[in-house]
């Protein structure tokens, strides 16, 4: 049996009038963003491509419109 360790990654959103732009260290590959309308989920990929910005990966994306939505970064 192998265990795998993964350094834990950090989901920052900073939000403008129309969209949202969610980021993490682009230091390790491997992570997607994930969305859910509870926070027990169940969670889809938010199928967004990842750009880097000064170190970062960033993806952009529209708020819901009503009620909540949650992100998350999973490992694929």
């Amino acid at each position: 049996r192998q265990s795998i360790i993964l350094r834990q990654q950090v989901l920052t959103c900073s939000k403008s009038l129309l969209q949202a732009a969610l980021s993490w260290s682009a230091d390790e590959t491997g992570w997607v963003v994930q969305y859910a309308e509870k926070v027990t989920g169940p969670w889809q990929d938010a199928g967004a491509e990842a750009a880097v910005e000064a170190g970062k990966l960033v993806i952009k994306v529209t708020p819901a419109k009503t009620g909540s939505r949650f992100y998350r970064l999973s490992h694929q």
